[in-house]
């Protein structure tokens, strides 16, 4: 596991809901708690889409959405004057961009489910998913 400290919260959460920087992962599960607490399982509901929507949409090989279709969600849920108190999002790669993360062989990528959580809690409670290559911020 890797455990990130963030300089510039705010700066970060900026660009994580407002920009595109995030939108080539796949949201495998969101969660935030403020005044209710929302649990986003980013798993794509067979049958939503048609196969032309989902091809037209570019998801059909995918089995979790795209951060990109519920970052304006998410942003709606996290916005406002009082912060939430808690939240965590499990971003993966998409399968396109797996490949080339093994700089041996373009082929073969080393990071089939890559996460990157991000939670608002205290620092003591990094070591919860040892083992795991992620990043916690």
């Amino acid at each position: 596991m890797l455990a990130l400290a963030l300089t510039n919260k705010k700066d970060f959460m900026n660009k994580f809901l407002k920009t595109e920087i995030f939108d080539h992962f796949l949201l495998q599960e969101g969660i935030v708690v403020s005044f209710a607490s929302y649990v986003i399982d980013g798993t794509i509901t067979k049958g939503f889409y048609t196969d032309t929507e989902a091809e037209e949409l570019g998801i059909k090989t995918f089995h979790f959405l795209p951060f990109s279709m519920l970052r304006p969600r998410i942003f709606d849920l996290i916005k406002g004057k009082k912060a939430p108190s808690s939240f965590k999002f499990v971003l993966m790669l998409s399968p396109e961009s797996q490949f080339g993360t093994n700089p041996s062989d373009s082929e073969t990528p080393v990071f089939q489910s890559w996460y990157i959580l991000m939670e608002s809690l205290p620092s003591a409670n990094l070591s919860e998913s040892a083992g795991q290559d992620s990043f916690r911020c």
